[in-house]
């Protein structure tokens, strides 16, 4: 997975939390998944842990 893949994703992923219609808590629970998630995939790319998908 490119960076620009791995940018794009990110923006979906946190228009896709800010859009859902839940709950306030049930919006905060999934803010801590999805920005965790994203942590996670960052991290992994830039270590080198996660290999691209090309």
């Amino acid at each position: 997975m490119s960076e620009t893949t791995l940018f794009l994703v990110t923006g979906c992923l946190l228009l896709a939390a800010v859009l859902i219609p839940v709950p306030p808590r049930g919006r905060t629970i999934l803010w801590v998944v999805m920005l965790g998630l994203i942590v996670t995939l960052w991290t992994g790319v830039t270590l080198g842990d996660i290999p691209p998908l090309r």
